[in-house]
């Protein structure tokens, strides 16, 4: 049985997610619009966990040869020039975006830092190895966790903002350190139940106790430091359901069935282009239904998402090799 398909139905999900992430949702009432933001923010920390976690397969003897990423790398930054070619467009036409020295690491727009932070995951990991020195790897998790941590949300402990935009970049570090552990000690982690059934309440309560730490954080800055519950991207609640949404995914849900097709087949595609897709559903609206957008925006990220696969599964069936370079893979 392929042990992965869990994986790949969780990203097929974490998609969705972050697509909730990505827009607004005009009309939404935005108690509800607040939760359903919270709720899909497990999505990035657990992309980065599974990044780690097949990272820690290509280990030889405690080393990291080169050669073992090196097709991931050249991969991602195909994924980066080509996505940051089309959104360059996109940027000329709404004349928002910048073109600096920054966009080599993070694109030419906003979602793209994650496919930046991912290749300098792989480098930093791979650099220390080379030096010998990945015993500095732990402590230097634990480092830039923390700052993410407190720069996204905890310095309104002390009464002013942190810029988040470097800690969340070095975040990949951690998380893929996350992964890598949970690759070297799952049989450990997993013989910790003693069955099946503990170890899928064990999982499931986990998740929900991250959700609810989540929850409680929120409302905590809000009600003590006025800090809105809309703004939070990275909170410690956060990293508990990133973890534990993994350990479902390699544990639950292995059979394979569409959900885990799509995920495999069409996840990337749906994460580098849906912003493109908000794009000219905006366009389309405000210049044909303008006084309807509000109301319109309460589902975008369900139709959005809809038109993301339907469109990227039309590709890979009309036009597959204009399906394969929108992914990277232009060789």
């Amino acid at each position: 049985m392929n042990r992965f398909q869990g994986i790949d139905r969780l990203r097929f999900i974490g998609a969705f997610c972050i697509m909730l992430l990505h827009t607004s949702m005009g009309d939404l009432n935005s108690g509800v619009e607040v939760q359903l933001r919270l709720l899909g923010r497990w999505a990035v920390p657990f992309y980065f966990i599974v990044t780690g976690y097949f990272l820690g397969s290509k280990f030889k003897n405690g080393s990291l040869p080169f050669v073992q990423i090196e097709k991931n790398i050249v991969k991602l930054f195909t994924v980066l020039l080509v996505s940051s070619v089309g959104y360059y467009f996109i940027d000329i036409y709404s004349k928002t975006g910048t073109i600096g020295i920054e966009n080599i690491f993070i694109g030419t727009y906003h979602h793209l830092w994650f496919i930046g932070s991912m290749i300098f995951g792989y480098f930093i990991i791979w650099f220390l190895h080379f030096l010998n020195t990945q015993k500095y790897l732990p402590i230097l998790a634990l480092i830039i966790l923390i700052a993410a941590l407190f720069s996204d949300s905890y310095d309104q402990i002390l009464g002013f903002n942190i810029s988040y935009n470097l800690p969340r970049f070095l975040s990949s570090i951690p998380f893929m350190y996350i992964g890598i552990i949970v690759r070297r000690k799952e049989e450990l982690i997993f013989s910790l139940f003693p069955t099946k059934k503990v170890t899928t309440i064990s999982l499931i309560s986990l998740f929900l106790f991250g959700w609810f730490l989540q929850l409680l954080e929120a409302y905590g800055f809000w009600k003590f430091y006025h800090y809105h519950m809309y703004n939070h991207q990275l909170l410690i609640g956060s990293v508990v359901m990133g973890i534990s949404i993994f350990l479902i995914s390699l544990y639950l849900f292995q059979k394979e069935d569409i959900l885990s097709n799509l995920g495999r087949r069409y996840t990337l595609f749906i994460y580098l282009y849906h912003p493109a897709i908000y794009f000219m559903m905006e366009l389309v609206i405000f210049r044909y239904f303008s006084g309807y957008l509000s109301k319109a925006k309460m589902v975008f990220p369900i139709i959005g998402f809809l038109i993301a696969l339907g469109l990227g599964v039309f590709l890979n069936r009309r036009f597959k090799r204009v399906f394969k370079i929108l992914n990277g893979n232009i060789i």
